[in-house]
């Protein structure tokens, strides 16, 4: 159910021949190429959304980490690569695609992109329940966003955060405790706009402001990435 999947390993599967259906070369050419890209801030945090204009439903995210690469324009090479990505989610919906940046401009200082596309479940006033999984292997948690009552059946969102091994475990474990895994409320979603999450969810972000001043040597070596769904999400308090 939870699959990672390496670009590598797809060159062959992504040639023109074997790209998804109803994407003509043209059209090809631009999703391998073209992406637009806009720079967010909250509350202090900066964040860069990468969109491919002809997959409207996947969307990435990443955080900088300094100020001298947050805002810079990921090469040709590494357009490329994030278009293979997508065309994988576009032919199977359900997949997860870790792209791994090598070059030193892509990499934003050893950072790691990891994509999904959600398949649209979410509506108002549904009941969710997050849940975190560790896969020991590739050393990624896994916050899996359930609806309730068949939760362990029909998912319809996840989050996916890639613990780089520079991260000592113990600011990990502080970073992502158990008060962020609950029963939650959706406020609202939409399908276009900026995505809007709770402030939990944005922990991650300021940990990485408070990282980089208690130690920047340590934390100047790390990054972290997540998908989350345009969606406002409220801790549901009490129940």
């Amino acid at each position: 159910m939870w699959r990672y999947v390496f670009p590598g390993k797809y060159e062959t599967a992504l040639s023109y021949e074997n790209w998804p259906e109803g994407f003509d070369r043209d059209k090809k050419e631009k999703i391998r190429c073209s992406y637009d890209q806009y720079v967010v801030r909250t509350k202090g945090s900066v964040y860069k959304v990468v969109v491919f204009p002809y997959l409207e439903e996947c969307f990435l995210y990443y955080a900088g980490i300094h100020e001298d690469t947050y805002d810079r324009d990921l090469s040709a090479d590494a357009a490329r690569t994030l278009a293979k990505a997508y065309a994988i989610l576009i032919r199977d919906p359900g997949a997860i695609v870790y792209v791994p940046m090598k070059k030193p401009e892509d990499r934003l200082t050893n950072f790691n992109l990891v994509l999904c596309r959600h398949t649209c479940m979410m509506k108002p006033g549904r009941w969710l329940k997050i849940e975190k999984q560790l896969n020991a292997y590739n050393k990624v948690h896994n916050y899996r966003f359930w609806y309730e009552p068949q939760k362990l059946r029909d998912y319809f969102y996840r989050i996916v955060v890639r613990k780089n091994e520079r991260l000592c475990h113990k600011e990990y474990n502080r970073l992502f405790s158990q008060r962020e895994i609950g029963d939650y409320v959706i406020e609202s979603f939409s399908l276009d706009g900026i995505y809007e999450i709770h402030e939990n969810l944005l922990s991650a972000a300021e940990f990485m402001d408070e990282a980089d001043e208690r130690n920047e040597e340590k934390a100047s070596g790390w990054g972290y990435g997540y998908m989350v769904s345009k969606a406002l999400i409220r801790k549901n308090g009490g129940i």
